[in-house]
């Protein structure tokens, strides 16, 4: 027999050790002696399959595997129980990882409650006011007298400073967004704190009533009349720069969007102003603008 792995443990026979079996008479798996000088022996192992050592009993091949499978099937419990462990831990090691996951959301939705605490009591602080006993100042009736009547006056002389330039501003107001094709609107008045109202369809209401299309057109109107008027008699804080995204997504013919473009440019020469005016209707600014005020994307070039 030419045996290559011990069937007991499976390690390998080497070389030296079945060279060995010729050279010092030694089994290449125990390294016990032979006994090859002894005729009868050798025949009686040859005849019944076994090896007979020196004292040793004698050791059956079959035996020697079937010990040898027992003893796998032995580790390979040994190992499923191991395997089976692991996975134990496993499932705790997850379980805790859950666990401190939440932990940490309860963390971080914790703070984000004192947080939103703080800010809260920060802005209940700001309206209570200090906690503190304070002593207010006496009034003196007759500063008091003096200072609502100043404002009184001081009130009267703004409106009538503001009446005349509010109604000249509201009467081109009107005319403008009649030019930019809102033709239902009439008696556009433009109050002292912002507030427009206007007669649309013989009935009366505010700028709030209009629909998107006449709101831009007098939001647009309202700008070009305040720049106007404003430079025009040197009163006003506007910075001198406009900006006008795309006027025809609102249904603004083009007809109507020339005007616009027209007036705008009007009020760029009589104003020191810099407008920007983005459309995809490019027709008016090629009529209105020079080349060198324009810059016009044609087919599938970029714009910039």
């Amino acid at each position: 027999m030419r045996p290559t792995v011990c069937p007991r443990c499976t390690s390998t026979i080497t070389a030296e050790q079945q060279a060995a079996e010729t050279e010092k008479h030694e089994c290449s798996l125990c390294s016990k002696g032979l006994g090859l000088g002894e005729a009868d022996a050798t025949t009686t192992a040859a005849e019944s399959g076994r090896v007979v050592g020196q004292g040793d009993a004698p050791v059956d091949e079959v035996d020697a595997l079937e010990a040898a499978v027992e003893d796998g099937k032995y580790q390979i419990e040994a190992l499923g129980i191991q395997i089976t462990a692991k996975k134990d831990q496993l499932a705790s090691a997850e379980a805790k990882s859950v666990a401190g996951m939440a932990q940490i959301a309860a963390a971080e939705e914790r703070r984000t409650l004192e947080l939103d605490l703080a800010r809260a009591e920060g802005a209940l602080a700001v309206f209570n006011g200090p906690s503190g006993s304070l002593v207010d100042d006496p009034v003196d009736e007759t500063v008091a007298a003096v200072l609502s009547a100043a404002d009184t006056v001081l009130s009267k002389w703004v409106r009538d400073e503001q009446r005349p330039l509010l109604k000249a501003i509201s009467a081109d107001i009107e005319a403008l967004a009649i030019g930019f094709g809102a033709d239902s609107l009439a008696n556009v008045k433009l109050g002292g704190g912002g507030r427009l109202d206007v007669t649309k369809g013989g009935e009366r209401t505010s700028y709030s009533g209009l629909t998107p299309g006449e709101k831009l057109r007098v939001k647009i109107a309202t700008a070009v009349a305040l720049i106007k008027h404003g430079y025009v008699a040197g009163i006003g804080r506007h910075p001198g720069f406009l900006v006008l995204d795309s006027p025809a997504a609102e249904e603004i013919p083009e007809e109507d969007l020339a005007v616009l473009i027209g007036a705008l440019v009007e009020v760029s020469q009589q104003a020191d102003m810099q407008i920007f005016v983005g459309t995809r209707t490019t027709t008016p600014l090629v009529d209105y603008l020079p080349e060198t005020n324009r810059r016009v994307a044609i087919g599938d070039d970029y714009l910039w």
